[in-house]
Order: C-alpha cells, then sequence, then structure tokens
C-alpha cells in the first residue's frame, strides 16, 4: 500500500471531501474555490510529495498525487477558465518545498 491509498476522496457534483484515519476530514464545495494550488515537497518517496490543494472560501483540501481521484479531480479543474498549464508543468518538476499557483477566481 502507498501513502497516497490511504486518502479517501468522495467527488459529488456539489464538494469534494478528503478523509484520511490519522487527519480530521476536510470539505470543499466546488463553488467555493477560489484559488487551486501545486504544492511540492522534498518529502518522497515515502510519503506524499506532490499536492493539489484545493481552497475554498472557509476551508481546504489536499490530493496527494497518486490516489486515484488526483486525475480525476485534476481532469476537471484543469478546463477552468485561467487555468496555468505553466505553472503546472513548472511544478512537475520541482523536488523541493514549493507552491505553484495554477487557478485563482475572478473575484471583480
Amino acid at each position: 500500500m502507498y501513502p497516497e491509498d490511504l486518502y479517501t476522496i468522495e467527488i459529488t457534483n456539489d464538494f469534494i471531501k478528503v478523509t484520511h484515519p490519522q487527519e480530521n476530514d476536510k470539505t470543499v464545495l466546488w463553488d467555493n474555490i477560489t484559488e487551486i494550488h501545486i504544492q511540492t515537497t522534498d518529502e518522497g518517496p515515502y510519503r506524499p510529495d506532490v499536492w493539489l490543494v484545493l481552497i475554498g472560501i472557509d476551508t481546504y483540501c489536499r490530493i496527494p498525487q497518486g490516489n486515484n481521484s488526483y486525475d480525476v479531480i485534476y481532469e476537471r479543474v484543469s478546463k477552468w477558465d485561467g487555468f496555468n498549464f505553466e505553472a503546472y508543468i513548472e511544478s512537475m518538476s520541482s523536488t523541493e518545498n514549493a507552491i505553484f499557483l495554477i487557478w485563482k477566481a475572478d473575484l471583480n
């Protein structure tokens, strides 16, 4: 079993819920997402080292790359207007602790 497999992700039309046996559950409503980041760490390969971070109005959730739901969520958000593919590509070559902004809501 890989560390990414310990995360259970529920995806509905309304929300994303991330559950882990040693962490508090996190839920973000799709309509409340204001930013999306890729967070990279230097903790691999024994811990997840690439995260898709969905930031909502009053909460956030992190989905580890390697979890089956990562690709499902990425496929959806990568179609949103303003998705920054260049920042995403740059994040995939990072092996350090870094955060890459790949989408931000237009709140105007």
